[in-house]
């Protein structure tokens, strides 16, 4: 988009973007949650691939880069399975040459003659020499108690103009809150003790939830399950790897995605939490799971990359099915009680709403929300289906599974606050109790004083005394 207004200019497609940088008439980005990083012009045109993933590194994803002066040198984080290797690396849009450098599990920026990048909680500021692309002297602290993640790994929450003008959040980690809600959105209760969580799963029998929380220290997912009656919450993955999107098996593990060995897999857990993690599916595709609610009937799952809805039988779990064959991204899908419908989510409308298909032929669908809507979840009985609107509102609306699909017009019940969470990722907002009557939310807590964003002028001369 120009400077001044005007209407915006289609680059090239990114539809899981994870960070992208203006060079020299080349912009550099990560089109989607896994994989290599892209270039294309920035007028537009074919996008090519620009590096490689090393998989003796265990490498799942190339993000965050940003560009050295020169705007044909840039840097960029590589994202592992094993810790160790989640290094920045410097790489050139003419070549495929890269270039460690000795920067973890963060992005970095150049600026003035020094790297910026996080190290745990503090912001570092080291010398770098990008011509002959070492890094010279100790790192100094810039700022403590810097957040050094968002929603996208080694995302810092910070940034570097090209004048050395450094600006910093330290407002910590996000916090949330497991809040029972009834039907009318009156708040009846808060489960276990706020922490920094981006998915929620209610077991079958009502008496767990498993949780995908974010740990303080390594600032990676870790499964949790958490009592329903005492709040007591008890580790299930002590694995490095980030582990996500939580589902209850119906044995009663805890079906999750993971990144590990360089693939996105699919694991179970017991509630046991001995780390004797149950490999399930494995793909050079990025994989989750959204649905398993029988132990005969298939596994749903979501493909990260391809935006595309599967599913296999648990007797035969390398055979891997398209649900439906598309133009469209399809995401989030849920089978009915009864097994014979699947709810998701797709663009085809132009937006993201909510379908309802015949499973596991396809021939009859149904478009369920009016204005958008994500998140679907089916009643115990499946006689109603529940789903977000964009703006966060939980709607329901009574249907009926039979040979034919039957919906009513969908009523808003309440507002809810929870983390964003994109409608690709098989991550959980809220469950629904087996009867519909109660709703366990994900709520963001607000902080008591809001935490401004902190502005550095000059903080380079310092360094250079």
């Amino acid at each position: 988009m120009e400077i001044g207004g005007g209407p915006p200019q289609a680059i090239a497609d990114a539809p899981d973007a994870r960070g992208g940088a203006w060079g020299d008439g080349v912009i550099v980005y990560e089109p989607q949650l896994d994989g290599p990083l892209y270039r294309v012009s920035a007028s537009g045109g074919q996008p090519t691939v620009v590096t490689a993933l090393d998989q003796s590194r265990q490498e799942a994803s190339h993000r965050l880069p940003s560009f050295l002066p020169d705007g044909r040198h840039f840097l960029f984080l590589a994202q592992s399975g094993r810790p160790e290797n989640s290094v920045v690396y410097l790489a050139s849009i003419d070549s495929g040459e890269t270039h460690p450098l000795n920067v973890r599990a963060s992005k970095a920026i150049y600026a003035a003659g020094f790297l910026v990048f996080g190290r745990e909680r503090s912001l570092m500021a080291q010398r770098f020499d990008p011509r002959t692309r070492q890094l010279s002297g100790d790192a100094v602290a810039l700022g403590d108690q810097v957040t050094s993640r968002s929603a996208v790994y080694g995302d810092g929450l910070f940034s570097v103009a090209g004048d050395g003008t450094l600006a910093y959040w330290n407002g910590g980690a996000s916090v949330t809150r497991l809040d029972w809600f009834d039907r009318s959105g009156e708040r009846r209760g808060t489960l276990g003790k706020p922490g920094d969580y981006l998915s929620v799963a209610l077991s079958p029998d009502q008496k767990q939830v498993a949780i995908e929380e974010v740990d303080s220290g390594t600032q990676v997912g870790d499964i949790w399950a958490i009592d329903a009656g005492t709040g007591i919450s008890s580790r299930l993955t002590i694995d490095p790897s980030w582990d996500f999107g939580p589902l209850w098996s119906p044995q009663g593990g805890v079906v999750f995605g993971s990144i590990r060995g360089g693939r996105q897999s699919i694991y179970q857990a017991t509630t046991a939490g001995n780390g004797l993690d149950q490999l399930l599916l494995s793909s050079a595709d990025a994989l989750g799971a959204s649905d398993w609610s029988s132990p005969n009937g298939p596994m749903v799952l979501q493909n990260m990359t391809k935006f595309k809805i599967g599913w296999v039988l648990p007797d035969k779990p390398d055979a891997v099915n398209l649900a439906f064959p598309s133009a469209f991204a399809e995401a989030d899908g849920h089978l009915s009680p009864d097994g014979r419908w699947l709810a998701y989510t797709s663009n085809e409308s132009g937006t993201w709403d909510v379908y309802v298909r015949s499973f596991p032929a396809g021939n009859q669908k149904r478009r369920i929300s009016p204005d958008g809507g994500f998140r679907p979840m089916w009643r115990g009985d499946g006689q109603e289906l529940f789903y977000m609107t964009p703006d966060q509102i939980l709607m329901a609306t009574r249907v009926a599974t039979g040979e034919q699909f039957v919906a009513d017009v969908p009523k808003p019940m309440f507002p809810v606050r929870t983390i964003p969470v994109p409608a690709t990722q098989p991550r959980r907002q809220y469950a629904v109790d087996s009867k519909g009557d109660r709703f366990l939310v994900n709520t963001v807590v607000e902080p008591p004083i809001p935490t401004p964003i902190t502005i550095v002028l000059n903080w380079q001369a310092a360094l250079r005394k």
